[in-house]
């Protein structure tokens, strides 16, 4: 399974997030929109669900890390679970270990996952959204500069 789906479920002050397949940037406007939304919801938690998540690029990464950032300051905690040691390693690499709650958990069945389809997104927006990813695990990790800054010179310098 190459295409990512996220499929998401809201019980009280709990979301739930399932990503399927290999998280990249495509879907990575719609986890930040949906986390947000949840954030002004004051949820409690937001369990992201890896079980069946092949692999993520560093857009995707990114862009946990700002959910996680904006999360933090008001006490609402994001849980990664069943993340696979691939997975793991890949956010470990990136110096994001301290950034979620890891847990392992059999993943909730419920009735009621909605799969997120968002709207297409514009070049701009979504070159945004790189570029404020990549700059996040920069700023979450200064090692990450060697391996980004080149994205985000070029995204910078590109026309618009």
């Amino acid at each position: 399974m190459s295409q990512e789906i996220l499929a998401v479920v809201v019980e009280d002050n709990l979301a739930r997030i399932k990503v399927s397949g290999r998280a990249t940037f495509g879907c990575s406007e719609d986890l930040k929109k949906f986390c947000h939304l949840m954030l002004e919801k004051k949820v409690e938690k937001i369990v992201i669900d890896m079980e069946n998540c092949a692999g993520m690029d560093s857009t995707f990464m990114g862009i946990l890390t700002m959910v996680s950032l904006s999360a933090r300051k008001q006490n609402t905690v994001i849980e990664m679970n069943n993340t696979s040691e691939y997975n793991q390693q890949n956010l470990f690499s990136l110096g994001l270990k301290n950034m979620f709650d890891f847990t392992e958990t059999a993943t909730a069945s419920s009735p009621e996952w909605e799969n997120l389809e968002g709207k297409e997104i514009s070049q701009e927006q979504h070159k945004e959204n790189v570029l404020d990813a990549h700059q996040t695990l920069i700023d979450v990790h200064e090692e990450n500069r060697k391996e980004f800054q080149d994205i985000i010179t070029f995204l910078k310098e590109s026309p618009e």
